[in-house]
């Protein structure tokens, strides 16, 4: 299609037409204004548009202006649109988080009261509209976008969400059970927005505690999507709190568990395998005392036939996570996980898999493979034990990295995990695996090669280098 260049002078002389239409007699031209509005911003109010529809103080205002006016819209549908466009409006300065102060600034306090009204109104609960959640979505966008001055206004709605979410506890249906799961939404934007900077973390610490009973609460009713939720604002707070949280696994542990044997759901499977990455990350040797728990929950998963293949890539990578967190108390499961890895590596390459397997997913599959054996690798250095017990697979993994390289739906990440690999097995094995390099020393350099050329690439470039020295070194020793 044609460029911002191009288009957005168009929307410029358009936008006073527009915005006039939002207050239209009639309802549809009202919704269609009301979406072409958020679309316009949508593509044309980004970091990324070279040539910005929103150029001054004046234009965001008369936008903004329209956009909180259709809110309070006789039709919920046109009240929707209203709300998507102010979260489209905030995404535009998502690159100026770390400023001082943005145009959303002034506004903030006013915007967001704007969109819980209208999440509120009773006629978007009985017609069953998208309206509430719209509107929490916007919010949701305007605290992530804000800038630095807004992060009091931001801290001063953490207690109140708390409050509504704690009001609305026994709710077991309806539209009270959907505010509670967008609320947990909020909370989860909130922690994160807040954790970035030490002035305000103090904040979030004051209120971990409720907020963690008000999580674990919800976890405790029936199982719907406001578990989902539930379980990614909990992953939030796991990851703000770091090892202080450790006291509280045991209170978590047992929905972790639940959430690791529903495999009938795969949306909620996969969001409970993050959480158990979140507390890795967090807790390291903390988790010692569960993974044996963790490893059989999700050694079943992946044997079972219940388990839905987009849930298979996050379930190898917690085995990753679990050998970084703990180290050698991942040792005595080596025998049981490898195999399970190997086996994996092996069907993802055959052709029957290529046939069954959309190609994005089948990415998705080899990079959750590539991420296990990365923590599995870096979590077993200095540990002779896991270091014995992982050498003998060492020839079916370079094996499959030869694979990874060779395939022409290699995607970035896969690049990235996999060129990581190779550094990690001449990093941690060293002299060990020299014949592996040796046997196909063109496939590792042109690889290598490839990637630290890659400019516009740095992490890449970087771990290309990292795996390269990694590598001569040891092919050095051995000459």
């Amino acid at each position: 299609g044609p460029s911002s260049e191009v288009v957005t002078p168009l929307v410029e002389a358009a936008m006073p037409a527009l915005l006039g239409y939002l207050q239209d007699a009639n309802e549809h031209v009202r919704d269609t204004a009301a979406w072409a509005l958020g679309r316009a911003l949508e593509f044309l109010h980004t970091p990324f548009a070279t040539c910005q529809l929103i150029t001054d103080e004046t234009k965001f205002q008369n936008i903004l202006g329209a956009c909180i006016k259709s809110l309070s819209d006789p039709s919920c549908v046109v009240a929707d649109k209203g709300a998507w466009a102010i979260k489209c409006l905030a995404t535009g300065f998502e690159g100026q988080t770390s400023d001082a102060t943005s145009a959303m600034s002034a506004v903030f306090q006013s915007v967001v009261q704007a969109l819980i009204n209208v999440a509120e109104r009773q006629d978007a609960a009985e017609a069953d509209s998208r309206l509430p959640c719209t509107a929490y979505e916007a919010i949701n966008e305007w605290v992530r976008c804000s800038a630095a001055d807004s992060a009091a206004l931001i801290a001063q709605m953490l207690p109140l969400v708390l409050h509504k979410l704690d009001s609305l506890a026994g709710a077991r249906s309806g539209n009270p059970r959907t505010i509670q799961g967008l609320l947990c939404g909020t909370l989860q934007v909130i922690i994160q927005r807040l954790g970035e900077d030490d002035a305000t973390k103090v904040a979030v610490m004051q209120a971990a505690e409720r907020t963690l009973r008000l999580f674990l609460k919800l976890l405790e009713g029936q199982k719907d999507a406001i578990h989902e939720e539930a379980m990614l604002g909990l992953g939030a707070l796991i990851a703000f709190s770091g090892e202080s949280f450790a006291p509280s696994l045991p209170l978590v542990f047992p929905h972790i568990e639940r959430g690791l044997a529903n495999l009938d759901d795969y949306s909620s499977f996969t969001i409970t395998v993050g959480v158990v990455g979140d507390l890795c990350t967090s807790l390291e040797s903390h988790m010692e005392p569960c993974v044996e728990v963790l490893v059989r929950r999700l050694l079943d998963a992946l044997l079972s036939p219940n388990l839905h293949h987009l849930a298979k890539p996050a379930a190898f990578s917690a085995f990753g996570d679990l050998a970084l967190a703990v180290g050698s108390g991942f040792g005595p499961f080596m025998a049981h996980v490898m195999p399970l890895i190997q086996r994996f590596m092996q069907e993802s390459q055959g052709a029957e898999y290529r046939s069954m397997i959309a190609t994005e997913d089948r990415n998705a599959l080899l990079n959750g493979l590539l991420e296990a054996c990365a923590g599995i690798l870096q979590g077993s250095k200095g540990e002779d034990a896991m270091v014995a017990a992982l050498l003998p697979y060492t020839p079916d993994i370079y094996t499959f990295l030869g694979q990874v390289y060779e395939d022409e739906n290699r995607d970035e990440d896969i690049t990235l995990s996999a060129v990581g690999v190779l550094g990690d097995l001449a990093d941690v094995f060293g002299e060990r695996v020299v014949p592996l390099y040796q046997q196909q020393p063109q496939f590792f350099k042109e690889f290598l090669s490839e990637c630290m050329e890659d400019d516009e690439d740095k992490v890449l470039c970087n771990t290309a280098s990292f795996a390269n020295t990694s590598i001569m070194k040891i092919l050095k020793g051995r000459a």
